[in-house]
């Protein structure tokens, strides 16, 4: 089993539970849908790489799989949720984060990366 996949996908399953709980008693009232909407896509894609990365920790002691794997997950979650909720709450309380835009999208760009790259690793077993 690898230790950090164990430990950074247990983080963001808990992540995504506080800020999913946070989110629909605080937040709601206050957001209009859309925005609500995409803080809700940004919860549920860090509960799935964390649940995902929980997976992959435990294959590790039978499956040879890359490091480069778990780096992309690791830095596409946090690009692709981070910026949406930074962004989402950001609006509530003025916050000039505009910037943070063409952060997700890239996000999202390097967790396909890592899936294609896990998928190869699979296929060449």
């Amino acid at each position: 089993m690898e230790k950090s996949y164990l430990i950074v996908g247990s983080v963001f399953v808990l992540f995504s539970i506080v800020l999913g709980a946070f989110g629909s008693h605080a937040l709601r009232p206050l957001l209009p849908d859309t925005s609500f909407y995409g803080y809700t896509v940004a919860t549920q894609y860090l509960a799935f790489q964390g649940l995902s990365l929980l997976v992959l920790g435990a294959l590790t002691g039978t499956y040879q799989i890359s490091s480069a794997v778990f780096y992309c997950l690791f830095a596409g979650t946090l690009l692709f949720s981070g910026s949406i909720l930074l962004l989402t709450v950001g609006k509530l309380w003025n916050w000039k984060l505009a910037f943070l835009g063409p952060v997700t999208p890239l996000g999202g760009l390097v967790l396909i990366v890592g899936w294609i790259w896990l998928i190869q690793g699979f296929i060449r077993l």
